[in-house]
């Protein structure tokens, strides 16, 4: 086996778990043969931490036949302490192939307890924020300004690994082949901490932003958030019923106003009378007062009272307390808030409104 160790240069503001310190975290990346455990064989191991303020990275290479117990229980004990294991796409290949060879070797080592970061994972919600035609790891590189020397990908260093053991094993230079085979994987796990910061736009749709400002004015009202995580790629979202743009620590929401008469229908409508002559239903507490031929009882699609005014579109979440929800027939789909220029100062009202506008970012709301 052969074990390279080396002090590094990360720029990058890792998003980490919450708890979770930097040197908690580990940044792994595999090499194998194939994709099966049981038909290949664990080749190359590199892993990258924070320890005492120097990021070093370490390499695990097989440099014979014999060698992938030995890369196992290396990578194994560099596990000690960690909390966080950082990668991309690991849940489906690198995790479960690094614990069917603990358990085919019968080593006592394993990633169970320990907190999977799988950026790749974690962006799939959200890929349709980030304007790119893929998720795969060298496009996210690209699209962060990750430089890549390496010219390859893991299923061609397959022969090229086959050829630097026969040169080993001929006793000739291997060196020529041994370097493409560390580059590629030592660029792979070099790029994970700057890709953290990807995840920004998953935390986004969990609702971690700050409202900053909220006025009307000209047909619309605009919300400003300040995201938690300062977005890498500016996002332009149109939706039906709001656009959205933001930049680094800014983000704009322009929802349109509503102008004109919606109703509020009663849910109890059972206890209300339909007055025919005003449209509008009242309680039968009330309605028993009023001439039956000018009376019947309300039906669900009756039992309503109107409202003239500036509407925002809405849902149940953003009307706390006493605040209707109106609609424009029984059966439409779409809710609305009378607004009203308190609103703008109501931080209850803010934070459910903002969440409710961040839920509404998701790919099938994307006109």
């Amino acid at each position: 086996m052969l074990t390279i160790k080396e002090p590094v240069s990360v720029s990058a503001e890792p998003i980490l778990p919450e708890g979770i310190s930097p040197e908690q975290c580990l940044y792994f990346d595999i090499e194998t043969t194939g994709l099966s455990p049981d038909t290949s064989s664990l080749y190359l191991i590199s892993s990258l931490r924070l320890q005492g303020g120097v990021w070093t990275l370490s390499q695990w290479f097989a440099d014979d036949y014999d060698s992938e117990p030995l890369l196992l229980a290396a990578f194994g004990e560099e596990l000690a302490g960690i909390r966080c294991a950082v990668q991309y796409n690991g849940d489906m290949f690198d995790v479960p192939y690094l614990e069917a060879k603990w358990r085919a070797h019968a080593q006592p080592y394993t990633l169970e307890g320990i907190l999977h970061w799988d950026i790749y994972r974690k962006l799939r919600p959200c890929g349709f924020l980030l304007d790119a035609p893929n998720l795969k790891l060298k496009t996210m590189e690209a699209l962060m300004g990750i430089h890549r020397e390496d010219p390859y990908d893991g299923g061609e260093l397959i022969t090229v690994y086959g050829t630097f053991l026969r040169a080993h094993y001929c006793r000739k230079p291997a060196d020529e082949f041994l370097a493409p085979l560390l580059l590629h994987n030592r660029e792979d796990v070099l790029s994970l901490p700057k890709l953290t910061e990807l995840l920004a736009y998953p935390q986004l749709l969990e609702g971690h932003a700050a409202v900053t400002g909220c006025r009307a004015s000209d047909g619309e009202l605009c919300l400003t958030l300040r995201p938690t995580h300062s977005l890498p790629r500016p996002i332009h979202f149109r939706a039906e019923h709001f656009t959205c743009d933001g930049s680094d620590d800014l983000l704009v929401f322009r929802v349109p106003l509503r102008e004109g008469e919606l109703k509020y229908f009663f849910p109890d409508y059972k206890d209300y009378y339909y007055l025919t002559a005003e449209d509008m239903a009242v309680h039968k507490s009330v309605g028993e007062f009023v001439d039956s031929a000018y009376r019947r009882k309300a039906t669900a699609a009756t039992c309503y009272q109107r409202r003239a005014g500036l509407f925002l579109p809405a849902d149940a979440g953003c009307a706390s307390g006493t605040r209707p929800l109106f609609r424009e027939e029984y059966k439409s789909k779409a809710n609305y808030l009378l607004w009203e220029e308190a609103l703008a100062d109501d931080p209850e009202f803010l934070k459910a409104y903002s969440l409710w506008l961040l839920s509404g970012l998701t790919k099938k709301n994307r006109l």
